[in-house]
C-alpha cells in the first residue's frame, strides 16, 4: 500500500488498519512509522467524530507541491479506537494511493476519504444529497414517535389524519446571486433537482435536495432588502436536523470553507445534542444540529 504526492512516495506499508463504516468504502490508517513524516505539516483546525474522537489534519509538502489537508489522524483516539493512535489516513483525492498495486478511486466529496478498489461496490455517502441518508419513515415510526411525544398528556393522534401525513413545510430563500447560492448549497450537501430559467436566462426557480429535505430557491427582486448581518444572529432562519454529531462538524466545515460566515462553532448543548450555526454568503442563517423536533 503506497501514497505518492508528485514524484515522492510519502508512505509505504503492509501493516495498515482497515476501518469500515456504514455506507462508506474502507478507510486505511497507515502506521506513522511507515509514513515519511518529514513531508507532513500540521494544519490548523480539528473536527470531532463521536466514535473516534478529535481529528487533526496534515498538509503534505513535497518541494513546491503543497497539498492542503491531505491526511488526518486521531492523536488521542477514544477508547474503542485506541488502535488508531500513531496512524494516519490519506485522502485518495489528494494523493495517488494504491492497494496491492491497484490505483485507488476516491470516494466522492472531500471529507470522508474512503478508498475504492475494484471489489468494492456502492452506493456510498459523500456526493451531494447523501450526507443525511436515513431510512425512510414508516407509518409505524409515526405511531411510535407520536405516542412517545404525547405519552402522559391525555392526547391521542391518528397517523391516518390528513393533517398528520399530508402536510409538508418547505423553506423558500431568495438570493441576489443565485448561481453563487446554488454553488454554496452544493458544497454543503444539496443536489439540484429542478431548475426553471427566465427568458433572459437568469434563474427563476430552483429546488435542491439533501436527503428528505427540499429547499426552494429564487432570485431576489430589486426591491427585496435585508439587514446586513455581519456574522451576527438574528434569531430566525433555517434549522437542518442531521443524524450525528460528526455530521454536524462536517457540514459546518464545508459551509465555512465554501464562504459561509461562522456564528456558532460546533458545540455540545446542555440538553445532550450538538449544534452549529452559519450565515450563508447572502446572510441567511443556517442552524444545524442533532436535535430532532417533534
Amino acid at each position: 500500500m503506497t501514497v505518492t504526492v508528485g514524484p515522492q512516495v510519502v508512505a509505504d506499508t503492509r501493516a495498515s488498519l482497515r476501518i469500515l463504516e456504514t455506507s462508506h468504502p474502507p478507510v486505511f490508517y497507515l502506521p506513522r512509522r511507515d509514513v515519511r513524516t518529514a513531508f507532513l505539516r500540521p494544519r490548523p483546525g480539528r473536527t470531532h467524530c463521536e466514535w473516534k474522537g478529535a481529528a487533526s489534519y496534515w498538509d503534505v509538502v513535497v518541494g513546491d507541491i503543497v497539498v492542503v489537508r491531505a491526511a488526518w489522524s486521531y492523536e488521542q483516539p477514544l477508547g474503542p479506537y485506541e488502535a488508531l493512535r500513531n496512524h494516519l489516513a490519506f485522502y485518495p483525492s489528494a494523493a495517488r494511493c494504491t492497494v496491492d498495486g491497484e490505483v485507488v478511486t476516491a470516494q466522492k466529496g472531500d471529507f470522508y476519504g474512503g478508498w475504492i478498489t475494484h471489489e468494492i461496490e456502492g452506493p456510498f455517502k459523500g456526493g451531494p444529497g447523501t450526507w443525511g441518508w436515513l431510512p425512510p419513515a414508516t407509518k409505524e415510526d409515526v405511531v411510535t414517535n407520536t405516542a412517545r411525544a404525547t405519552r402522559g398528556a391525555g392526547v391521542v393522534m391518528d397517523p391516518d389524519r390528513p393533517a398528520d401525513v399530508a402536510a409538508d413545510l418547505h423553506a423558500y430563500l431568495s438570493y441576489r446571486d443565485t448561481e453563487a447560492a446554488l454553488a454554496w448549497l452544493s458544497e454543503v450537501g444539496f443536489e439540484l433537482v429542478r431548475r426553471q430559467d427566465a427568458e433572459d436566462g437568469s434563474l427563476a426557480h430552483a429546488e435542491v435536495r439533501c436527503g428528505d429535505v427540499v429547499l426552494m430557491v429564487a432570485g431576489a427582486h430589486a426591491e427585496y432588502s435585508r439587514p446586513a448581518l455581519h456574522g451576527t444572529s438574528t434569531g430566525s432562519g433555517l434549522y437542518l436536523c442531521l443524524p450525528s454529531p460528526s455530521t454536524v462538524d462536517r457540514w459546518y466545515f464545508h459551509a465555512v470553507s465554501a464562504g459561509g460566515v461562522p456564528v456558532i462553532e460546533p458545540e455540545a448543548t446542555e440538553w445532550g445534542t450538538r449544534r452549529a450555526r452559519v450565515l450563508d454568503p447572502e446572510g441567511h442563517e443556517w442552524s444545524v444540529g442533532t436535535y430532532r423536533p417533534g
